[in-house]
């Protein structure tokens, strides 16, 4: 960053380097006389003699510390003045930070903070980029991460987010939390290029205690389909749309009740003893329990003082005139229908908090977002697909295909029921099942929906998988290399409004052999798909709760299933239509809930009571006052043409191809 080293190390046969603050130029300073900068070598656990009189360049002794030959070491006079005040109070100290030689920790300290050391074996995901402190230590660019350390460390000290505290002043029956290091490599989408190496210190809430810590801790987040409508209303009223990231974003708000935290590990704190002495936290550090919902409620209260109003739909939707504002934790999205609403409303919010402007929107929670020159929108993830295909070893470390690697046109095979295998061999690949399927499913909610079906029936043997279960992901892997260069294109027609598809699958599970024990193989399958403008927001393909007793039952209880969302998006489209955006090309807001079974259709329109459908609870009948308003209408579609059958069942290749390029956009429009 610009900084010079600060002295000469003493020889070693350890290699040297040199550790200085990173912390923003502007608050950069040159150290007074006797308050010396620290360093970090890979030498000896026990530094050298240091001459009989401190110098400018000494880094400050420890408390009660004394050379190798017990001379008692002379602190200077701003240090012993700094140590009488500790000594009696909590005092906010201001340090320059060195990070300690990993190898110089103790087993019991890697372990310390772990609730299972066993895991201490293991990675801390899948993702090669995201690590614990130890694993970073070992990495090729562990300087980088060392550096990012040193500035968070910094940047909280700066702000005052904490104060150094003596252990023995602690109130009665106050617990000290572990301090806890997570670290992440953040690439670039497009070229997965590394631009940050970021250490996260967060507070150990897995020792927090209910009712004393915290008490609630349910925080609202963002969903993709909301995003996905915004953008496409974007794109059909020309609004334009920008993306704010909040610097440091929880410890902006304060806490909520006092807490106290041990020193980091890995960071030397000079003039400090880690036996004596803790950190009273001031601010909202990330790791507590609670963390999340107290930034919300913070960011929340800022933003009504600034004039913001929240929607009464969604509780990550904020309004302020012609601006909206989408809120996913410290990532959000303004929208507004000229550059000049979204420059007076990023002027406003950097009059509240911490808050940088990330200009256009490209790469949003791990999607990568790219305006085409036709005036559509690109939503892709190769990032992901990429790992998910190195994980399961179709591709080298380069990207390219291995020799032996065949591509699938179809994610699973057409002719064979993915199902329970109880009398299968165990599953024996050298890749985690359960992180493989936890990744298609983030890749599938996302911008995948032609995968829905196949990873979801993957999904229900994550407990157990079998060596038939690992074929079937890699079947579907072997599709997504087929088509890793393809994502969502919202490309909406401004003819359509919020549309709605809906399919079920009678008993497409039934396995006789299991049936006895397995009761789940009688479940029908529900699949619907909710497009706005002709472009869909949201999908889902999910095993019915219900045991259906013919195929107009479960036909009737994915129907309910489905209005049940599309309801909540009719009353956020009415919402803004109330807000004189233009949303729909009538005032009152119509979905269209396309149907293949004449029964269902006859029960959803007239529900009398019949001999076959009385036990039918009055709970799967809520959508009857909207059909009878008229503001549902529910309309026959023929099989061939409905494209939640995709969402069900696998159909012949033919209708696959058909349903899902023109779902994902892969088509030119009719």
């Amino acid at each position: 960053e610009g900084a010079q080293p600060t002295h000469q190390l003493p020889a070693s046969d350890h290699p040297q380097y040199v550790v200085v603050s990173t912390a923003p130029q502007q608050q950069q300073h040159d150290p007074p006389a006797d308050e010396p900068i620290a360093t970090e070598t890979n030498s000896d656990d026990v530094p050298p003699d240091p001459p009989s009189e401190p110098t400018d360049t000494d880094p400050p002794p420890l408390l009660g510390s004394t050379t190798r030959t017990g001379r008692a070491i002379k602190p200077s006079s701003k240090m012993r003045e700094s140590m009488e005040q500790r000594e009696h109070n909590i005092v906010a100290y201001q340090v320059e930070y060195e990070v300690l030689d990993p190898a110089l920790y103790t087993e019991e300290d890697t372990h310390a903070d772990l609730d299972d050391p066993i895991a201490y074996l293991f990675k801390a995901t899948a993702d090669p980029d995201t690590m614990y402190h130890h694993e970073a230590m070992r990495e090729p660019d562990a300087h980088k991460f060392r550096e990012s350390m040193v500035k968070e460390v910094n940047d909280h000290t700066q702000r005052d987010h904490w104060a150094i505290m003596l252990k023995k002043d602690l109130p009665d029956g106050e617990i000290i939390l572990p301090a806890v290091w997570s670290m992440k490599r953040k690439r670039r989408i497009a070229t997965q290029e590394p631009y940050k190496w970021k250490s996260r210190l967060n507070l150990g809430g897995h020792k927090m205690i209910p009712g004393k810590h915290y008490d609630e801790t349910y925080a609202p987040a963002l969903s993709w389909p909301i995003i996905r409508l915004f953008l496409i209303l974007s794109l059909l009223h020309g609004w334009k749309t920008r993306q704010l990231d909040f610097i440091l974003a929880y410890p902006q708000a304060p806490v909520v009740r006092p807490t106290f935290m041990e020193l980091p590990k890995g960071i030397n704190f000079p003039g400090l003893d880690r036996n004596k002495h803790c950190l009273r936290v001031k601010r909202n550090i990330n790791g507590g329990k609670d963390a999340g919902r107290t930034w919300y409620l913070y960011l929340k209260k800022g933003l009504l003082e600034i004039g913001f109003q929240q929607s009464r739909v969604d509780e990550c939707v904020f309004y302020r005139g012609t601006t909206i504002l989408l809120i996913y934790t410290d990532d959000c999205i303004l929208l507004d229908r000229n550059e000049a609403g979204i420059n007076k409303a990023i002027k406003d919010l950097q009059s509240k908090f911490s808050v940088q402007d990330e200009g256009n929107l490209e790469d949003y929670l791990g999607v990568l977002i790219r305006r085409q020159d036709d005036g559509s929108i690109h939503l892709s993830q190769p990032h992901l697909i990429d790992s998910i295909l190195k994980d399961l070893g179709l591709i080298d470390s380069d990207g390219k295909p291995k020799k032996d690697v065949k591509e699938k046109d179809m994610p699973a095979l057409t002719t064979k029921l993915i199902g329970p295998d109880p009398d299968g061999p165990e599953f024996d690949y050298d890749w985690s099942y359960r992180s493989a399927i936890g990744r298609l499913n983030f890749l599938e909610k996302c911008t995948r929906l032609d995968i829905s079906y196949v990873t979801h029936q993957c999904a229900r043997f994550t407990a157990n998988p079998k060596r038939s279960h690992g074929a079937a992901v890699k079947h579907l892997a072997r599709y997504l290399l087929s088509t890793r260069d393809k994502g969502m294109v919202l490309r909406p027609d401004d003819t359509k409004s919020l549309e709605c598809f809906v399919d079920a699958d009678f008993l497409g599970n039934w396995d006789k052999r299991i049936a006895s024990n397995d009761p789940d193989t009688a479940r029908s399958r529900t699949g619907y798909i909710i497009t706005y403008g002709g472009t869909p927001i949201h999908w889902a393909s999910k095993l019915q709760t219900q045991f259906a007793l013919s195929t107009a039952e479960s036909e009737f209880l994915a129907l309910s299933t489905a209005t049940r969302y599309v309801k909540s998006l009719m009353f956020l489209l009415d919402e803004l239509h109330k807000r004189n955006f233009k949303v729909s090309r009538t005032p009152t807001i119509y979905c269209k809930v396309f149907e293949d079974n004449v029964a269902a259709l006859e029960i959803a329109r007239v529900p009398k009571l019949r001999p076959r459908t009385r036990h039918l609870n009055c709970i799967y009948h809520h959508f009857r006052n909207e059909v009878a308003n008229k503001r549902i209408r529910i309309l026959p579609i023929r099989t061939k043409e409905q494209p939640a059958d995709i969402m069900t069942k696998l159909p012949s290749i033919q209708l696959f191809f058909k349903h899902r390029d023109k779902l994902m956009g892969w088509t030119a429009p009719d």
